[in-house]
C-alpha cells in the first residue's frame, strides 16, 4: 500500500525524447455530386505494428500474454509471460492479475525483487492517472524472426505526474536477445523525491541469486536517461550488455477512431464507409506513441481543382502543374490527359477534371522571364542502383536558392524540402524522374531530369542443389559460399564441396552487380574419431518426438556428452551421462515438433570443445 506523506512542488519538463512515429495514411480525397451518396475511406498505418492496450491500473500484473514463439531467457525456455504496470516483465505466470510490487529497498540481485524479470527499468509508474499516456504490447514479424514489444508511452510516474516516461522492451525470436529503448526517464523532485528515485535496469533470474544490471542503474543509485538504447546478449548462463542506438521499433494500439471536422464520431475500424450532404472533412485517428491522424476531404456537389496562383519560371526552365485528384480522368488544353503536365512555354492552361460523374475545371497563366543568373543544378552519389538501396542527392544550383522542394517519383520519401536531403531510397526497379524547384530573389527555378535514376531488380533468389557432399547454386554471375552465415575464403565457384554438417549460404550477384541469397542445411552422415565397439543403437527413429540411448558398452564409467542440434545449427539439447552396464538415455524433443536433427554424442576436451565425437545420422521426428 503506497502512502503519501508529502507533495512539496510540481515541476514541468518539455518533452526532448524522440519516439518512434507511427504514421496513420487516410485514402481518397474525392468528390460526389450527388448529397448522401455513399463514399468508402480507408487508411493505413505504415509501421504495420499494431498490438493490444494493457489495462492500466496502479501497481498490477496484467493477464497472462502469449509471445507467439519459444523465449529462453537464463537457460529456460518460455512461451508466455506477465506485463508489470511497473515497465518490467515476468516469466512467473502465477502472479497474472496479482499485485506488482513499487518499493524497491534492496540491490539486485535479491530475493525481495520481482524474480525471473526483465526491467526495462523497474520503477514505480502510474499509469492510472493524467495526463495517462498508453502502455501496450504485441508479436510482429515472421518466424523464425518475430519479436515481442511491451511499449510506454509518456506515462507518468506515481505522484509526480508531470514527470512522464517514455520506453519499450523488445524480445527477439531465435537470438533470445533482448532490447531496452528508453526515451525518457526522469526523477521526481528531489524535494519530494518519491520512493528515493529508486530504479533498477537490468535482468534477474529466478532464484533471485543471479542478475546482470546496467552499470550505475542498481538500487540505491539515482540516475536518468534520455533517447538510449541497451541490448542483452545470452552468453552462457549470463548476458553480454551492449550499449546501442536508440531506435524503438514504431508501435501502434488499439482500433483506428473517425471523426468529423467538429469532433463527432462516426465510425471505427480501418474501413468505414459515410454519406455526407455537404463538403465534409474526416481525420482518422491511431492510438501510437504521439497520436497520429490523417484527413479525407469529400466534397459535395463539385470536383475541387486548384492549380495554384498564375507564376512565371526562367527562359528554359519547365514547370510541373499538378491537377490532384488521383484516380479521376482529366483533360488539359494542350490536349494532355495525364494527372499532371510539364510545361516549359507561356500560356494559359486549362483542365477539367471528372471524378464520379462531377467535374471541375481551373487554370493558371504561365509566363516567362529572363533570369541570367539563375539556375537550378543538382547531383547524386549515383544514378543507378539495386532495388530497395538509397541514393544520395546534393543541390549546386546557381541561383542562391532560398528555399527547395525536391520531387522523387518512386523513391521513399517521395519528396523534400531540404537543400540536401535524405537518402531516398527505392524500393521498385524501373526508371524515375528526379524533379528540383529552387526559389531565390530572382524567382523560381525548376529542372526536371527525366528518367535521372534506374533502378536494377534484385536477382531471383538462387536455388541450391545437393549431390552427396557437393552443393550447386543455380547460375548467376557470381558466387560466395557461406558457412553459419561467414563467407569461406576461396569459395566463389557454382558448386561447393562441404566438409562438416552444419547451415551453408551462398549469396549471388548479376550483371548489375545486384545480389541475394538462400541458405540450407546440410548433415554430412557417417562416423568420425569413432569410439571402438561403441554399440549404439538408437530407437525409434523417426518417432513421436521420444528418442531412446542404448549401448555404449565400450564406455562403461565413462562421462559422455549428448547433443541435439537443429536444422540452424542451434544446439536445443545438452545432456552430460556417466554411462553404466545397464545404460539408457532418454532424449525428450516434443515440444521442437516435427523435423530432422542431428544427435552427437562424445566427450569434450575442454567446455564447449569436443574431443572425441561422432555424429549419428538424422534422427526424425514425425507426425
Amino acid at each position: 500500500m503506497k502512502i503519501i506523506t508529502s507533495i512539496a512542488s510540481l515541476l514541468f519538463f518539455s518533452l526532448n525524447y524522440i519516439q518512434a512515429q507511427t504514421n496513420i495514411q487516410v485514402c481518397c480525397d474525392t468528390a460526389i455530386c450527388t448529397p448522401g451518396s455513399p463514399v468508402h475511406l480507408s487508411c493505413t498505418v505504415d509501421s504495420g505494428n499494431t498490438g493490444s492496450f494493457l489495462v492500466t491500473l496502479d501497481d498490477t500484473y496484467s493477464q497472462v500474454v502469449n509471445l507467439g514463439f519459444s523465449f529462453t531467457f537464463f537457460g529456460n525456455p518460455y512461451s508466455s509471460c506477465v506485463l508489470s504496470t511497473n515497465a518490467y516483465i515476468t516469466f512467473e505466470n502465477s502472479l497474472a492479475f496479482g499485485y506488482s510490487p513499487w518499493q524497491i529497498f534492496e540491490p539486485a540481485p535479491s530475493p525481495n525483487n520481482p524474480l525471473n524479470a526483465i526491467y526495462g527499468p523497474w520503477h514505480d509508474v502510474d499509469p492510472a492517472v493524467q495526463p495517462y499516456g498508453t502502455v501496450a504490447f504485441g508479436t510482429f514479424g515472421t518466424a523464425p524472426n518475430r519479436f515481442f514489444i511491451y511499449n510506454f508511452c509518456s506515462v507518468p510516474m506515481f505522484l509526480c505526474n508531470d514527470t512522464l516516461f517514455t520506453g519499450q522492451i523488445i524480445l527477439y525470436e531465435g537470438t533470445n536477445i533482448i532490447e531496452t529503448h528508453i526515451g525518457e526517464k526522469r526523477n521526481c523532485s528531489a524535494f519530494d523525491p518519491w520512493n528515493n528515485n529508486a530504479a533498477i535496469h537490468g535482468l534477474q533470474d529466478s532464484t533471485g541469486t543471479v542478475a546482470v544490471i546496467v552499470p550505475g542503474r542498481n538500487y540505491p543509485q539515482v540516475w536518468t536517461a534520455f533517447n538510449e538504447g541497451t541490448r542483452f546478449t545470452p552468453n552462457g548462463s549470463t548476458y553480454d550488455i551492449t550499449f546501442i542506438p536508440y531506435a524503438p521499433i514504431a508501435f501502434s494500439a488499439g482500433d483506428v477512431e473517425w471523426t468529423d471536422e467538429f469532433g463527432n464520431i462516426v465510425g471505427t475500424g480501418f474501413d468505414i464507409t459515410v454519406n455526407p450532404s455537404v463538403t465534409t472533412q474526416y481525420i482518422a485517428t491511431l492510438a501510437s506513441c504521439g497520436f497520429s491522424s490523417d484527413t479525407a476531404t469529400i466534397t459535395v456537389g463539385t470536383v475541387p481543382v486548384e492549380l495554384g496562383n498564375d507564376t512565371s519560371i526562367c527562359q528554359g526552365d519547365s514547370l510541373m502543374i499538378d491537377a490532384g485528384n488521383s484516380g479521376a480522368t482529366f483533360n488539359w488544353s494542350n490536349g494532355s490527359t495525364a494527372q499532371s503536365i510539364v510545361v516549359n512555354s507561356p500560356g494559359i492552361y486549362t483542365v477539367v477534371v471528372t471524378s464520379g460523374g462531377c467535374t471541375g475545371t481551373d487554370s493558371l497563366q504561365l509566363s516567362l522571364v529572363n533570369c541570367p543568373n539563375s539556375q537550378s543544378s543538382f547531383g547524386s552519389s549515383t544514378t543507378s542502383v539495386c532495388q530497395k538501396f538509397c541514393i544520395s542527392f546534393f543541390d549546386s544550383s546557381f541561383n542562391n536558392p532560398t528555399s527547395w522542394l525536391w520531387l522523387f517519383p518512386g523513391g521513399s520519401p517521395s519528396s523534400s524540402t531540404s537543400q540536401n536531403p535524405p537518402p531516398i531510397c527505392y524500393n521498385d526497379s524501373g526508371t524515375f524522374d528526379v524533379t528540383l524547384i529552387t526559389t531565390s530573389t530572382t524567382g523560381v527555378d525548376t529542372l526536371v531530369l527525366l528518367e535521372y535514376i534506374t533502378v536494377y531488380p534484385t536477382p531471383v533468389f538462387p536455388v541450391i542443389t545437393q549431390n552427396d557432399d557437393t552443393l550447386t547454386a543455380s547460375l548467376a554471375l557470381t558466387y560466395q559460399w557461406q558457412f553459419n552465415s561467414v563467407d569461406i575464403p576461396g569459395a566463389t565457384n557454382q558448386s561447393y564441396v562441404a566438409t562438416q554438417s552444419g547451415l551453408y549460404g551462398v549469396v549471388i550477384s548479376d550483371e548489375n552487380g545486384c545480389s541475394s541469397s538462400s541458405t540450407t542445411f546440410l548433415e554430412i552422415s557417417g562416423i568420425s574419431n569413432t569410439f571402438s565397439d561403441s554399440n549404439v543403437v538408437i530407437y525409434p527413429n523417426p518417432s513421436n518426438g521420444i528418442f531412446v540411448v542404448k549401448g555404449m558398452t565400450k564406455r562403461i564409467g565413462d562421462e559422455m556428452i549428448f547433443e541435439v542440434i537443429d536444422q540452424l545449427g542451434q544446439t536445443i539439447y545438452l545432456s552430460h551421462e556417466i554411462i553404466s552396464t545397464s545404460f539408457e538415455k532418454v532424449i525428450d524433443l516434443n515440444k521442437y515438433g516435427t523435423g530432422c536433427f542431428l544427435l552427437r554424442i562424445g566427450t569434450f576436451a575442454s567446455p564447449g570443445e569436443w574431443k572425441d565425437e561422432f555424429i549419428i545420422s538424422k534422427i526424425l521426428i514425425a507426425d
